[in-house]
C-alpha cells in the first residue's frame, strides 16, 4: 500500500523549496511537486526517492517524489531534495550532452562556456556557505528536521 503524503509533509517540502530556491538561483522558475503513487519506471530496486525535471527555456522545475521518499528519515529526505536542486548547477552541460547523443552540434566554445558557468555557480555556492553569507540556507536546512 502506497503512503500518501500528509498535508504537513507537503507543507514541509514546499517550505524547504521556497527557502532554498534563492541559493540555487531558481526563484524565477515555476516550481511543481508531483507525488507519485508508484516507484519510478525502471527503478526495479526501489532506490529512487526523487527526481527533477528542469526545462530552462521555459523556466520550469518539476520535482517528482516517489514512495521511497516517505519511508526515509527527514535527514535523508532533505538530502534527496538538496540533491535534486544540485542538478540545476550543471544542467546546461547535461542538456548539451543529451543534445550530442541526439545528433545536435555542440561546439568546444559552448562546452567551455557551460563548464565555466557551472564552475562559477559552484564557487558562488561554496563561497557563500563557507563565509557564512548564506545563513538563511543553513537555517532552512536545519529547519526541515524541526518542522512538525
Amino acid at each position: 500500500m502506497t503512503k500518501h503524503p500528509t498535508t504537513k509533509e507537503k507543507k514541509r517540502i514546499l517550505a524547504f523549496m521556497d527557502e532554498m530556491q534563492y541559493l540555487f538561483e531558481v526563484q524565477n522558475f515555476s516550481k511543481e511537486i508531483v507525488f507519485k503513487d508508484v516507484d519510478a519506471a525502471g527503478d526495479k530496486d526501489g532506490e529512487l526517492a526523487a527526481t527533477i525535471v528542469i526545462v530552462s527555456d521555459y523556466r520550469t522545475i518539476t520535482i517528482n517524489i516517489f514512495p521511497r521518499f516517505f519511508r526515509c528519515t527527514r535527514e535523508a529526505q532533505r538530502q534527496f531534495l538538496l540533491h535534486e536542486f544540485c542538478h540545476h548547477v550543471p544542467h546546461a552541460l547535461h542538456s548539451a550532452l543529451e543534445g550530442l547523443l541526439n545528433g545536435k552540434l555542440v561546439t568546444a566554445p559552448q562546452i567551455s562556456s557551460m563548464d565555466e558557468e557551472a564552475t562559477s555557480r559552484i564557487t558562488y555556492l561554496l563561497h557563500g556557505l563557507l563565509t557564512g553569507r548564506f545563513r538563511y540556507a543553513r537555517k532552512a536546512y536545519g529547519k526541515y528536521l524541526r518542522i512538525k
